[in-house]
């Protein structure tokens, strides 16, 4: 069993509060919707099919929890030991060029197995860590997972200058080689 004392709140954004929970379980994460009318069944959904297409690019989702008879709902699902990317950059100076290899990898790599990628890339939904010295990015928020064509996610998204990821903006070859090497990785054959 959970009491207050083994949840910690971590982040907050427009609709959503997250939280880690402590349990016997493996640590999970959980999104508590803000604001009346905020539901989760349908991002829980997504989440299932994503992260069983691409399990190494998302949060293993555990289960949709409602709270009461107002509907309001607790998303649970695997803590990611793993910074937003704003964070990540302040504790990992000069790895833009790594950052983007790392998101364009995973965009690439998701796109190619579910047609799906983030119409939001903005630093609550991507998380990255290190591991044995290489840059690795999940995707956290599937809410603004939507599919779409290849160059809306470039053109619209990513590299766009007024919303995009700054360091894939500023190392686009770097980003658009590993959204390549992503999709190849994941099955693309010419």
């Amino acid at each position: 069993s959970v009491d207050e004392t083994d949840i910690e709140f971590l982040d907050e954004g427009a609709f959503k509060a997250v939280y880690r929970v402590i349990s016997d379980l493996p640590v999970l994460a959980v999104a508590a919707s803000k604001e009346r009318g905020v539901e989760f069944p349908d991002e829980y959904r997504k989440l299932r099919f994503l992260y069983g297409k691409t399990p190494n690019h998302f949060p293993k989702p555990y289960d949709l929890v409602s709270l009461d008879e107002e509907g309001k709902n607790v998303l649970l699902m695997q803590y990611l030991d793993a910074l937003r990317v704003n964070k990540f950059k302040g504790q990992n100076p000069g790895l833009d060029r790594q950052i983007a290899e790392a998101i364009g990898h995973s965009a690439g790599f998701v796109f190619q197995k579910t047609g799906m990628f983030s119409k939001e890339p903005h630093d609550g939904n991507i998380l990255l860590n290190l591991e044995d010295g290489v840059v690795r990015a999940r995707f956290v928020d599937v809410d603004h997972f939507n599919k779409g064509k290849e160059y809306e996610l470039f053109d619209d998204y990513f590299l766009w200058r007024g919303w995009g990821r700054t360091e894939c903006i500023e190392n686009q070859s770097v980003f658009e080689e590993a959204f390549e090497r992503g999709l190849v990785d994941a099955g693309y054959r010419k």
